[in-house]
């Protein structure tokens, strides 16, 4: 008769095979606990539960039965602190729909041309639209910049910023102090 132990530890036992011997299982049980040294808290025939006052011949079990022994043990990992969050989950940003959005791209004049109101990058497929900032247009799929000129072919000044003038001030103040503490 073989009895496993956690699917690891297979033990071949020997007994009186006769049905005589009503206490058998009780013989295991002690068996096993010297064997692995540890209290078994029940056996098991493939899906039964064997207890002590059952006979060979109720609990089914013959010459080449195979009876699992379950034991509790103490102990384990252990669990794992809950986190605590200090900010605020990030909202997703979610798509808003513009009706009639296509007349931004497209000007429909009283011959019935169609006339494009923004410009296609050349590098990227049919369909990709440049941004329209003052000094350029700028394709925001590959980064390709195409710059306005003036009359004479000459770039056009980068647009002055609207920033308040503290924030420069604090800028440079911040690096004289960098150049003191060294």
């Amino acid at each position: 008769m073989k009895i496993s132990f956690s699917r690891r530890h297979n033990y071949d036992f020997q007994p009186l095979w006769t049905d005589a011997h009503p206490s058998l299982l009780i013989v295991f049980r002690s068996q096993v606990e010297e064997q692995v040294e540890y209290p078994v808290s029940r056996l098991v025939f493939n899906t039964a539960s064997l207890d002590e006052e059952l006979s060979l011949a109720e609990a089914g079990l013959e010459t080449e039965s195979s009876i699992d022994a379950l034991v509790a043990l103490d102990g384990g990992k252990r669990k794992r602190k809950k986190k605590v969050y200090t900010k605020p989950k990030k909202i997703a940003h979610k798509h808003k729909k513009r009706s009639q959005a296509l007349l931004d791209y497209y000007n429909v004049e009283a011959s019935g041309k169609i006339k494009k109101l923004k410009n296609e990058c050349n590098k990227c497929e049919v369909a990709t639209y440049m941004a329209d900032h003052p000094d350029r247009f700028t394709c925001g799929k590959c980064g390709h910049m195409l710059y306005r000129l003036t009359a004479k072919g000459e770039r056009l000044p980068i647009p002055k910023q609207n920033k308040p003038q503290a924030a420069d001030t604090a800028v440079v103040a911040k690096k004289d102090t960098k150049k003191k503490k060294k």
